[in-house]
């Protein structure tokens, strides 16, 4: 102990001054910090005391999923391209799949950056802890408040917090090798004090995959790695991906346990959201879209950051911004190859776009398919599959049929006119005209039931709007409609006469052939409904063979035979062959589907060659040198891609899907009804849903090959996202579940107890910004969409953290009610959250027995499912509109029909049990 000592520190003992090798030296493998003259410059020994590689390669440290494997040759590719030298264009990579794949490269960046950084940080480290700074022991939690330095002590002099101690000014001093022990923090409890064991933390696999001490210290953080997404879906990503050390403690903590991430703040600085209490700086910092992260962009150093994003559509939606941020920072997007015609704009603005070939995505190395990230697994399935591609192609004859395609291609040539093309009354007509000649193409047998009536319904309104067509288009463009309408009443009628189409006779043969010879083809159709009505239909000709959807493909084996049929629309199409299934594939259509197949699969090749990239602009992007990639074939000039094919283009700009764009007018509310900011989430079929910032729906996902529900805001939907709506009503079908399971009293008085917080909030009469400024005293920051959601959210059970819960008790006391009161009403919000989880596992239990696959298959409708205890409608996100715009309070977080025909329609064949 330094003379002295005692007197300046109350009630400390011998244990409180820790010498420098206790948190330097040997046991971190560097030499002990030198002397502590007087004239010594600040903690020079928090440098000394660690010692990390300007680049630690990661890549080379980590492995990826269950067992000891490494990550593929892929994983170092998009690793390299992040972490290589800024380009001067940025960066598109397109890949068959890139699920998960975002995160991925976001924590490996990260932990890069974090190595080059963290001896320059150490170093900084004394300036950011002024005097007034509470900081917490990344090892039990305890907090101090910063004192001053002590030249002569060569320490920092912690205050103690507990109740005692402060107002006896007790302090405990720390030399400068155990700062890095203490993590500057919100929080305010619990109060570090005179017993408390400055320890250090446990090894975690983030220490070891550093090859230092970093203690999980998001204050030694400089955030360097931005991703456009939800914080939710990156933490469900950082816990799934399971990234370990190649080398380590198998009972050390995760990566998962010590990765400070977070977001930004209202001032768009970066905060940490996980772990809670920290006030560093996020190694990873999420933002709902790039104009969240725009002014830390314009604020940090050219160079300085990478921003990865998986979510192309939120860069065709504002290519200008995603410029801007490119000029300064290094934007690298990730997109899948379903997508790739989609990326012209990208080529235009002179973007860097790649898709790497199949021996660039495998490399030299032996293929190993089991990754731990889907997107990786997926990718290398599909380049597998690529190199073997041989698709073949079997017609089915059929008079009729021809000449509706004839009059799809007749529309096609006279739309070409964007001031008719955008008319709604003419979207219309293409969404009828889009729905007649996709039935007739896939019909297998006689339309019967509501089927029929839909079909019916869509050739009414061909023939009502003829004479208008005729009106603003010429006697051709009506006279188009009418044929088309007769051509497809003519094909039904041959269909009835045979009893069967010429298609559902080919698949019949198919189906025979192969239960013949002993190994049944895997049959796939384009949606949900044709997948239906193939299963009804080869059971009812006495075949024992099921048609699978797009998504289950993604298992099968290099045996398979796949066939596929009614698969022409643009978006199911490139769902089929992107990524490439494994096997071999046929496709089985009329003529004019064959030869659409045909021309679809030319334009594919031409788009993948455009993305090639020669060896040296390849070295330039991923920083990987040309012996670690396979042989492809030489790299001959690119084709330019097939947009002169005017006969597909006439195809899709009849049969593409409007209703994403189409605008639509929100109904009107009762006079002087207040007025709502929502955003609008479009889906698939004829519905939206006009949702506040605070609003939560029930979210579908798949884990582990099971699907599960979880609570999203507008922010964290995407297209393609699929919902849980209930029909009807103000409540969701989780807390009617919950109702069930303990009755309606029980339920009634657990939400009244859970409510003690919600109800000192609003007594208040603060509003939000007020509210989150009183909780940052109490060392709880909380953006103002939570605090807000906090007020107006009535499904909102309660905060997930109790020092949020005991900082609302502490800060909002309410006459009357006591600790007792308080303590209840944390018991009763823990009760009814397990209550709803319980709910939700029995919400998807039930999905699961009534849909089974039906849950995430594409469909090109809404998909109401009775639960016999209600409806409920299962809703893919076609689109979410960029503008907030203004709802009446009645009609927001409310589904709206834009059609109230098509949902009793749909409403009149709700799924209640999958097709067996």
């Amino acid at each position: 102990m330094l003379p002295g000592l005692k007197r300046v520190v109350p009630e400390c003992s011998a244990n409180d001054l820790h010498r420098p090798s206790e948190i330097g030296g040997t046991a971190y493998g560097t030499e002990p910090a030198g002397g502590t003259g007087a004239d010594q410059t600040v903690f020079t020994a928090a440098k000394a005391a660690f010692c990390v590689e300007p680049r630690c390669r990661v890549i080379d440290r980590i492995t990826l999923g269950h067992g000891d494997l490494q990550p593929p040759h892929l994983v170092r590719v998009i690793a390299g391209t992040c972490l290589a030298p800024r380009p001067e264009r940025p960066v598109c990579i397109v890949l068959p799949s890139v699920e998960l794949l975002a995160p991925l490269a976001a924590i490996v960046a990260a932990i890069e950056h974090l190595a080059s950084d963290l001896p320059a940080e150490l170093a900084d480290y004394p300036t950011k802890l002024t005097p007034g700074t509470r900081v917490r022991l990344c090892s039990t939690g305890e907090v101090f408040e910063v004192g001053e330095f002590s030249r002569s002590l060569n320490a920092l002099a912690l205050h103690l917090t507990d109740k005692r101690n402060r107002t006896s000014n007790g302090k405990r001093f720390v030399f400068a090798d155990q700062l890095a022990l203490f993590e500057p923090t919100t929080r305010i409890l619990p109060k570090g004090g005179s017993g408390t064991a400055f320890a250090r933390p446990h090894m975690t696999d983030l220490d070891a995959v550093l090859g230092t001490r970093f203690f999980s210290n998001s204050g030694l953080v400089r955030t360097r790695v931005l991703v456009q997404g939800s914080r939710t879906d990156f933490q469900r990503a950082l816990d799934g991906l399971k990234i370990r050390p190649l080398s380590g403690d198998p009972e050390a903590a995760p990566i998962a346990s010590g990765f400070p991430f977070g977001g930004f703040g209202d001032d768009g600085v970066p905060r940490v959201t996980r772990p809670d209490g920290a006030a560093g700086r996020p190694l990873v910092a999420t933002a709902r879209d790039l104009s969240e992260m725009r002014r830390y962009c314009d604020g940090s150093e050219p160079g300085s950051c990478l921003v990865l994003t998986d979510r192309i559509d939120g860069v065709l939606a504002d290519l200008d911004l995603a410029g801007r941020i490119a000029e300064r920072q290094r934007l690298v997007v990730l997109v899948d190859a379903k997508r790739r015609e989609d990326l012209a704009p990208l080529r235009r603005q002179r973007w860097t776009v790649w898709e790497p070939t199949p021996s660039e995505i495998l490399g030299r190395e032996t293929p190993t398919f089991t990754t731990g990230c889907p997107g990786t697994t997926r990718s290398l399935r599909a380049a597998e599959a690529e190199r073997f591609r041989a698709p073949g192609y079997l017609t089915s004859a059929a008079p009729h049929v021809g000449e509706i395609d004839k009059m799809i291609e007749r529309i096609g040539g006279l739309l070409d006119n964007e001031c008719v093309e955008h008319e709604p009354w003419v979207e219309d007509v293409l969404a009828a005209t889009r729905g007649a000649f996709f039935a007739a193409g896939s019909w297998l047998g006689p339309p019967t039931g509501a089927r029929l009536e839909m079909i019916e319904a869509d050739l009414r309104v061909l023939q009502t709007e003829a004479p208008r067509m005729r009106w603003h288009l010429g006697a051709e463009a009506g006279t188009a409609l009418i044929d088309l309408a007769e051509a497809v009443v003519a094909f039904r009628s041959s269909i009835e006469a045979a009893g069967v189409s010429p298609k559902g006779r080919s698949l019949l043969e198919l189906a025979a052939n192969a239960n013949g010879s002993g190994r049944k083809p895997v049959f796939v159709a384009g949606n949900r409904q044709n997948r239906e009505e193939a299963d009804v239909f080869l059971r009812a000709n006495g075949l024992d063979q099921r048609c699978l959807a797009i998504p289950d493909l993604h298992g099968l084996d290099e045996t398979a035979s796949v066939i596929a049929f009614s698969v022409m629309q643009r978006d199911l199409f490139h769902r089929l062959v992107d990524p490439w299934p494994r096997g071999t594939v046929l496709f089985l259509g009329y003529a004019y589907e064959v030869d659409c197949y045909r021309r679809r699969l030319l334009r594919r090749e031409e788009l993948r060659a455009r993305g090639r990239l020669d060896p040296t602009r390849r070295l330039a992007l991923t920083g990987v040198p040309d012996e670690f990639f396979g042989n492809d074939e030489p790299l001959a000039e690119a084709a330019s891609p097939s947009e002169e094919d005017e006969r597909l283009t006439k195809f899709d700009r009849v049969t593409r899907d409007r209703s994403s764009s189409k605008r639509v007018t929100l109904p009107s509310g009762r006079p002087g009804e207040e007025l709502c900011d929502v955003t609008v989430v479009r889906f698939v079929g004829r519905s939206i849903l006009p949702m506040t910032a605070e609003h939560t729906s029930l979210v579908l996902g798949a884990a582990k090959g099971r699907a599960s529900v979880s609570s999203a805001r507008v922010g964290d939907l995407t297209v393609g996202s699929r919902i849980v709506v209930r029909d009807g009503g103000d409540r969701d079908i989780v807390r009617i579940i919950a109702e069930g399971q303990v009755g309606t009293a029980t339920y009634a008085d657990l939400r009244r107890r859970a409510n003690l917080w919600q109800v000192a909030l609003r007594s208040s009469d603060c509003d939000p910004q007020e509210i989150a400024a009183v909780l940052r005293e109490q060392g709880v920051v909380r953006y103002l969409v939570t605090v807000r959601s906090w007020l107006v959210n009535d499904d909102m059970i309660g905060p997930r953290s109790e020092q949020d819960f005991r900082a609302i008790q502490e800060a909002f006391p309410l006459r009357g009610r006591g600790a007792r009161e308080w303590d209840d009403c944390w018991k009763a919000i823990g009760d009814l959250r397990s209550l709803h989880v319980l709910a939700g596992n029995s919400l998807t239990e039930r999905l699961a027995a009534r849909c089974g696959r039906m849950l995430f298959e594409p469909s090109d409708t809404e998909m109401a499912v009775d639960l016999g205890i209600g409806t409920v409608w299962i809703l893919e996100v076609s689109a979410i509109e960029d503008a907030i715009r203004q709802c009446p309070a009645s009609h927001a977080n409310r589904l709206i029909w834009l059609d109230q025909e098509w949902r009793q329609r749909l409403l009149a064949m709700p799924v209640q049990h999958e097709a067996a």
